[in-house]
């Protein structure tokens, strides 16, 4: 705040007159004073903008009509932590969504790549039907057959296109415990998950997996006794009842030891 202090200024006409003089004062000087004193905050708050005009589609929300359209926002405020990270805004029915016409929602259908080579496994891969890419003057269902149509039409293709083979690795166990353990590979790329079960006092192949980097779960069934020790290659917890390895990378035949 900029003031002009009592008495700064006198005048032998009027108070007015005085008055005045400490308002020309604040009216010449206020502004630079207040651009001098570095109260600038930088705003952290997204800025949405509309990046690409193009970038919208039809929806039927609640499969309700009229149609809404979405379009396609950027946050452009570089200090945001959500800085270039974009989202679908509803901007409600608009003349380039028919009134009369359905759309269908978005759908994503997993399919794994099969058509690899004897002894190697496929990846899941996600096929997505984006939303309103068909439309129907007949229902919501219809518009939304189209795209599952779609899915099932075109899905495995463009997972045998896009998907990757991977060789398929031997895991044993050699567990020395009179429980019986629950051992989860859940694949940190795919997604998927491969469960083996562990009988107590044996040793031997439990499984394969698809060569890849696992989180490895192991844990005994009904049982909490807290000194359980594991190891996952050269990878090892001990005295726990149950364990999780992180980003273990399986390329070779990989012992799991429970004792």
């Amino acid at each position: 705040m900029y003031t002009v202090a009592d008495g700064t200024y006198s005048s032998l006409i009027s108070q007015a007159d005085a008055d005045q003089k400490a308002l020309d004062d604040i009216d010449a000087n206020g502004q630079v004073y207040a651009n001098d004193q570095n109260g600038c905050s930088i705003s952290v708050t997204p800025i949405w903008d509309v990046l690409d005009e193009d970038s919208t589609y039809c929806l039927t929300v609640n499969g309700q009509l009229p149609a809404h359209q979405f379009i396609k926002e950027t946050n452009i405020n570089p200090n945001s932590p959500l800085y270039g990270q974009t989202r679908w805004s509803d901007i409600g029915p608009q003349s380039s969504c028919p009134a009369n016409m359905y759309f269908n929602a978005e759908r994503i259908q997993n399919f794994t790549r099969n058509n690899c080579s004897g002894g190697i496994s496929g990846s899941v891969v996600a096929y997505r039907v984006p939303p309103g890419k068909y439309s129907s003057a007949i229902s919501q269902a219809d518009a939304d057959l189209q795209a599952i149509s779609d899915a099932n039409t075109n899905g495995q293709n463009y997972a045998n296109q896009n998907g990757v083979c991977a060789t398929n690795i031997q895991i044993t166990c050699l567990n020395t415990r009179s429980f019986n353990y629950d051992v989860r590979f859940a694949n940190e790329a795919t997604g998927v998950t491969y469960a083996f079960y562990v009988n107590a006092n044996t040793n031997g192949n439990i499984g394969t997996v698809p060569s890849g980097t696992y989180t490895i779960y192991i844990c005994p069934f009904n049982s909490y006794d807290p000194s359980n020790n594991y190891s996952v290659g050269y990878n090892y917890i001990t005295g726990v009842v149950c364990a999780s390895f992180y980003s273990i990378s399986i390329v070779s035949q990989t012992e799991v030891r429970i004792y």
